[in-house]
């Protein structure tokens, strides 16, 4: 059996989201060193934007059925609610893991339009994330604001290529903005995308699986997904209409995408998170159940 030491870095009243108004806020930060033989599965919703960053050592990471060899230096990231599980491949692999939530935490990682797997531009910046550590546990106002500096300057150190002028980041652009825009249509699809790009299926799908490592069915169900929890739980806005917002044609159909990916009903959702006093819902409440929509 292998085995891993972890040292983890968490906010102050991790459950609830800080009262200072601000895009995002530093959830946790650590360092995983693991053997061969174990293997790592998240297992609940994550409510935050996770960034791994190898340090040592080589390990694979397994995200929706692709899996990813990764090495010193490598840079992934997941979004909320995205499923995976990672293992060591080398007698000894080392990655330090970042994790971001808040209003706007995951359209900052996105508007970036990083690959799910690069390499970054400059080598593991060990010294900002020395202060992250310090600051996280702080919870002063300036401590927070200062921690939102650093995770972009983290950010920036992750960059690799940039795809933004290639044919890839161009067409991966214009999709992205397309569901955004229109993510309250019942008719979105891969077929009305491909449509309006006039570009294959195949071709669209490469595009996604290189820009976010997901397909791009799968990645508008995230984008519902996403919004739907944000308006249950920030929202008093009827059942109904959040369905129409999300892009369901009725509320039955919401409600068994909601429970099938969540485990719990929208009412369900908006009593936990009531009862915890929270923008959010952090999942120990909800049935582990993740995206099995086919």
């Amino acid at each position: 059996m292998g085995n891993i030491n972890s040292i983890n870095y968490l906010r102050p009243d991790s459950g609830n989201l800080p009262l200072l108004p601000l895009p995002f806020y530093a959830y946790c930060t650590g360092i995983h060193t693991a053997t061969p033989s174990y293997t790592q599965y998240n297992e609940e919703i994550n409510h935050f934007v996770e960034l791994l960053w190898c340090v040592k050592g080589i390990g694979e990471i397994e995200f929706y059925g692709t899996k990813y060899e990764i090495h010193p230096n490598d840079i992934f990231f997941w979004l909320p609610f995205e499923k995976h599980k990672r293992k060591a491949l080398s007698p000894e692999w080392e990655v330090r893991w970042l994790a971001f939530d808040g209003p706007f935490a995951e359209s900052i990682m996105l508007s970036y339009r990083y690959a799910r797997h690069q390499k970054a531009v400059i080598p593991y910046p060990a010294e900002t994330f020395a202060e992250i550590e310090k600051l996280i546990i702080e919870n002063s106002p300036f401590a927070m604001r200062k921690l939102l500096s650093l995770i972009l300057y983290v950010l920036a150190c992750a960059g690799g290529t940039d795809s933004s002028s290639n044919y890839t980041g161009k067409y991966f652009k214009h999709a992205q903005y397309l569901i955004n825009s229109q993510i309250s249509d019942p008719f979105l699809d891969i077929n009305s995308i491909c449509n309006t790009l006039k570009i294959s299926r195949m071709k669209l799908t490469k595009i996604f699986n290189e820009s976010v490592g997901v397909p791009p069915g799968r990645y508008i169900l995230n984008r519902r997904l996403a919004l739907a929890q944000s308006l249950l739980t920030g929202t008093d806005l009827p059942i109904s209409e959040i369905a129409e917002r999300c892009g369901f044609a009725n509320s039955q159909t919401f409600l068994k995408f909601i429970r099938r990916s969540l485990g719990a009903s929208p009412l369900e959702i908006r009593e936990i998170n009531r009862q915890k006093g929270s923008s959010t819902v952090y999942g120990k409440n909800i049935q582990k159940k993740m995206f099995e929509i086919e």
